[in-house]
């Protein structure tokens, strides 16, 4: 069975302008202070992934979620570096061996997909022995090079590096979307989804 999760940042917004601004320290980031980040738990179905981004999303509506770049001021950088927290390191990875893209004082906002291949649930029999889940194994480079083309045009629009990927225990974390390829719109919903549940499968 296949599971889902989403990572997904947004720039912090204040004032009549709209002006780019530093999150409320208690809003919830990511290893990088300077984005608000939603997150869902645990290994979902698509659906309920993305249920779960809604419900957080209405949670938060000084975010902008379609805004892409943030470009900081140098008293703002300074305060983020202040905040900033010391995360453990994962290997992102390329698919094609690229170096990651340059951005000089930009930010640029993403859409992670989480994807797991759960084999088994958790579960106790009836002697009272607990059975942890069970995972298999994904097809990461075909996974990853259908997302790339599936989602060519929203990543060359955001100028993000196709082909960029983490695995973290048993799930891949895709990482080359740009946040405003999440389709809040709900009328659109089952397309965006569909996009992304075809190109795991391998149906497109």
């Amino acid at each position: 069975m296949l599971r889902f999760g989403f990572e997904l940042e947004g720039v912090f917004t204040e004032g009549e302008n709209n002006d780019l601004a530093i999150p409320p320290k208690h809003y919830p980031t990511d290893g990088f202070p300077g984005l608000v980040e939603l997150r869902t738990s645990g290994y979902k179905a698509l659906k309920e992934a993305y249920a779960d981004i809604l419900v957080l999303y209405s949670e938060y509506p000084d975010v902008d979620f379609s805004c892409n770049v943030a470009i900081f001021s140098a008293e703002q950088r300074a305060e983020l570096r202040r905040r900033e927290e010391r995360k453990s390191a994962w290997d992102i990875q390329s698919l094609y061996g690229k170096a990651p893209r340059l951005l000089g004082n930009q930010t640029i906002a993403s859409c992670q997909i989480n994807v797991s291949n759960l084999l088994s649930e958790a579960r106790t029999d009836k002697e009272g022995k607990y059975h942890s889940p069970h995972w298999g194994l994904l097809d990461i480079p075909r996974i990853v090079r259908a997302l790339d083309e599936e989602f060519a045009e929203e990543i060359r629009e955001a100028r993000r590096q196709p082909g960029e990927y983490c695995v973290k225990d048993v799930r891949l974390e895709y990482r080359s979307l740009p946040n405003f390829a999440f389709e809040f719109d709900l009328t659109k919903a089952k397309k965006f989804l569909d996009r992304i549940e075809g190109c795991v499968k391998g149906e497109l």
